[in-house]
């Protein structure tokens, strides 16, 4: 039997789609992670960002099944010789952004964007964990932060629209 290179590529490409599983989210139900490390260090963890030293002391994932996500975390900054941690400025940010999973790697308020930009995050997940990192362009060093999964669901902030932050 001859097979055309038509035939081929269509072999090729069924062949492919049948192995590929398509992206999805995490879960069929909302799961909530808790911050644990940042770069293997237990928290409240440090380093430094530019000018400043910047210092989480607490952060929250919730994955929701839609593709859906709100990530919550706590930071203080700190300048000038303070100690990390130390400083007076402190903040809560909320993000309310989409995530995919593909396999176990995930995609969080990812986005394509010409250089210098901040794509969004990526890291890979289990059952009870998920890591993530900044992705930018140019590529450079940012830390990578644990998420551990809690055995409770927490309910998410509301999403206020007037402080609403969009990571995509």
């Amino acid at each position: 039997m001859r097979l055309t290179s038509r035939h081929a590529v269509f072999t090729l490409l069924a062949f492919g789609m049948a192995c590929h599983k398509p992206a999805s989210a995490a879960q069929g139900r909302p799961a909530y992670y808790i911050l644990e490390s940042i770069d293997a260090k237990p928290l409240p963890a440090s380093w430094p960002a530019g000018d400043v030293t910047m210092t989480t002391h607490w952060g929250k994932l919730w994955l929701y099944a839609d593709g859906r996500a709100t990530t919550q975390e706590y930071q203080t900054y700190s300048s000038h010789g303070d100690p990390p941690g130390g400083g007076k400025s402190g903040s809560i940010s909320t993000a309310y952004s989409q995530y995919r999973i593909h396999g176990d790697s995930i995609e969080l308020a990812f986005h394509p964007c010409k250089a210098p930009c901040f794509l969004g995050y990526v890291g890979k997940v289990s059952d009870s964990t998920v890591t993530l990192t900044a992705e930018v362009t140019p590529q450079r060093y940012w830390p990578v932060y644990l998420y551990r999964r809690s055995a409770s669901f927490a309910p998410p902030p509301e999403q206020d629209p007037g402080l609403r932050r969009n990571r995509n």
